[in-house]
């Protein structure tokens, strides 16, 4: 008696569906992240800033300008306000030179300035500002610092 023995070898089924789903997935995934990326860069090239408060007050004898703005900055990661006073001679085209800097959460702080002389420019603040910036004397003009509320 003969017996006759067949193997039959198969490999094993390829997954064509599943190569398919993943290279449309990918194609999906690729196509998110650029739309995602298009918006982001898009955002980030507008406007991030505002200036909410302005004031000028000149000197006594007319020959200095001191001037003060706010500056409300917002987006992602960078939202804060800073104040900044800057001290200009009157007829002098030169940029104004920055003396006082304060930053600060929402809200004003009420930034006031007096010229005490015609060499003494004093500005005042409520406490829930930070002084990151002080110059003491700029062109013999004198500059100083007062919490609102506190006497000299």
């Amino acid at each position: 008696m003969l017996s006759s023995q067949v193997a039959i070898v198969t490999s094993p089924p390829r997954p064509t569906s599943r190569r398919d789903s993943g290279s449309r997935s990918g194609a999906r995934s690729a196509l998110w992240i650029i739309i995602t990326a298009a918006c982001i860069w898009g955002a980030s090239c507008q406007k991030q800033y505002e200036t909410t408060w302005r004031a000028e007050v000149p000197s006594p004898d007319g020959q200095w300008i001191a001037s003060a703005s706010t500056i409300r900055n917002f987006g992602p990661g960078t939202a804060y306000q800073d104040t900044a006073v800057y001290l200009k001679r009157a007829n002098a085209s030169s940029p104004p030179q920055e003396v006082l800097g304060f930053s600060h959460n929402e809200g004003e702080i009420n930034l006031k300035m007096k010229w005490e002389s015609p060499s003494h420019l004093e500005a005042t603040y409520n406490e829930q500002a930070i002084v990151d910036f002080q110059v003491v004397k700029y062109n013999g003009i004198e500059i100083s610092i007062r919490p609102e509320g506190r006497t000299r």
